[in-house]
């Protein structure tokens, strides 16, 4: 398929870059590996491998938690592993991972920030599709609940999507 064909380029283009900071010898607890093997794990996620692509966002984990064990990144890695599960139908997982970002999310930025929006929003959808109505209609509350708090702040993404799924 044609998007394959981008999807190698990029991976090509990843390994480069993963090449070229090895070689100066980058320590490798910098960020940098972090966005790089957090990038090659959506790479892999948008291919459907999703084996690799988990494989891949822990390595980014790893990195991050050896820098700042409360990193915002580590919460979006985290977002992306319980995507990677809710494809996999391992919905046990999904809901474990979403949480692990949800309580580092909240633990950051507070309640009032669009990245808890977002991460609620997908628990929600998550419980809605494995038919848990009640928990979907919580979680999507307390996600309007931060998007009408952003809304003062013009930063509300989800608000109309959120009113149509409760």
């Amino acid at each position: 398929p044609p998007w394959q064909k981008n999807h190698d380029e990029l991976l090509n283009l990843y390994t480069k870059a993963l090449n070229l900071i090895t070689n100066i010898n980058l320590n490798k607890n910098h960020i940098a590996y972090a966005i790089i093997y957090n990038s090659i794990g959506l790479n892999y996620y948008y291919q459907m491998d999703y084996e690799k692509s988990i494989i891949y966002y822990n390595k980014a984990i790893h990195v991050l938690e050896s820098i700042n064990t409360e990193h915002y990144y580590i919460s979006i890695t985290n977002k992306n592993i319980a995507q990677v599960y809710t494809e996999l139908n391992d919905y046990v997982n999904a809901e474990k991972y979403y949480k692990k970002s949800l309580e580092i999310a909240i633990n950051i930025f507070d309640r009032n920030n669009y990245i808890v929006s977002d991460i609620y929003l997908e628990l929600g959808n998550l419980y809605f599709k494995i038919k848990k109505y009640d928990y979907a209609l919580n979680i999507y509350k307390k996600a309007l609940l931060v998007q009408e708090n952003l809304d003062n702040n013009h930063n509300n993404i989800y608000k109309n999507e959120i009113y149509a799924l409760i």
